[in-house]
């Protein structure tokens, strides 16, 4: 007997903190739950009602937080079969713990669209991270669906007569794609036998919760939008992660300037921006958190890492471009107050070893 599958929809009954402004948590509440009216409208989405939409700019972007997000960026689990999360509170002599199970059937996705060429991590990443999120704030925004161009133009935190390049396009299309090929299930039975605010946040008493999904379950309808061929899509239900991190209420928030960072933006520069974002939001989160961010960390998460790890001539200027990288980043959130300020910290010789951050 299959098990149970529980979809949570608005599980909220509390209130969501937010790092740019504590007294405003209703108003992201709110915010947040719109993604669920967008997959509970009547509006069925056609190339004629694809073409009468008009973007809405987000007040806010959202990002999760919560250890599943985490773990889907910082491990290997794509295809590598059930992963078991401890999630107890430290000291705690009760183990918790959250089973994962994320999947992608790669062939299914290239034969479904071919045109698909340089997709060569499966893996959910960093650049993967900002798409996704990026999705989520649109579409809570108030959007009833998005283009590629919309995620891309949030993506880099830049006005809607901006027009992204087609490499950026191609290449939030291919994320968008992967995601919506990949399965996630995530089952919360002992958190939710342990955790009196997750039982407090589920609308019925169940014995076990799952929750399973695509990372991304849309509806994609071709559209000549201004006499361009365009492709649309519609959120079908609200993400697992998204659900998931309403449920813990781990969810961080931002304005679209702090996107909007003074860098040659690109795949790898995305990515060590989101890395930086996701690392920042659970500092402000928390002072139990560490400050410290090593640069060790922030080099693997480079698309080619990996092919230039070994050379010492490649991975010097790897080192330095993502130096240069992270100082422009973080010199500019200190100017818009994103942060208070920064420091970097040398360790036996090598200068770049760490950023302590004043959140």
């Amino acid at each position: 007997m299959s098990p149970k599958k529980h979809i949570i929809n608005n599980p909220y009954d509390g209130q969501l903190s937010l790092d740019d402004d504590k007294d405003t948590v209703s108003d992201v509440m709110s915010f947040v739950s719109n993604f669920d009216k967008a997959t509970n409208s009547n509006v069925v989405l056609t190339e004629e009602t694809a073409e009468t939409n008009r973007s809405i700019a987000p007040s806010v972007n959202i990002q999760t937080k919560d250890k599943i997000s985490i773990t889907l960026l910082d491990k290997n689990v794509v295809n590598k079969g059930e992963q078991f999360l401890s999630m107890e509170r430290k000291g705690s002599p009760v183990p918790i713990t959250t089973k994962l199970n994320v999947s992608l059937d790669v062939d299914a996705l290239l034969n479904e669209h071919p045109e698909i060429i340089i997709i060569d991590n499966y893996e959910f990443d960093y650049f993967d991270k900002s798409v996704f999120d990026s999705f989520c704030s649109l579409i809570s925004a108030g959007n009833p669906y998005v283009t590629y161009a919309m995620i891309a133009r949030n993506i880099l935190g830049k006005p809607s007569n901006h027009h992204p390049s087609e490499k950026m396009i191609k290449n939030v299309e291919e994320s968008i794609l992967k995601m919506s090929r990949t399965e996630i299930c995530i089952d919360l039975s002992d958190e939710y036998q342990n955790f009196p605010s997750v039982q407090k946040s589920l609308q019925k008493q169940n014995d076990s919760l799952y929750i399973q999904e695509r990372l991304l379950n849309i509806r994609i309808v071709s559209a000549n939008i201004n006499g361009k061929n365009l492709r649309v899509l519609q959120p079908m239900s609200t993400p697992a992660l998204l659900q998931y991190a309403m449920l813990k209420r781990q969810i961080s928030t931002f304005s679209n300037e702090t996107l909007n960072t003074p860098t040659n933006k690109n795949r790898a520069s995305i990515s060590c921006q989101k890395f930086l974002l996701q690392r920042i939001g659970m500092i402000k989160s928390s002072q139990k958190i560490s400050r410290a961010i090593l640069f060790s960390s922030i080099y693997k998460i480079y698309p080619d890492y990996e092919e230039k790890k070994d050379d010492p001539t490649a991975f010097r200027s790897l080192t330095r471009a993502t130096q240069r990288n992270v100082c422009a980043i973080l010199d500019y959130w200190k100017k818009i107050g994103f942060i208070k300020d920064y420091k970097i910290i040398g360790q036996k010789g090598i200068k770049y070893h760490k950023i302590e951050i004043d959140a």
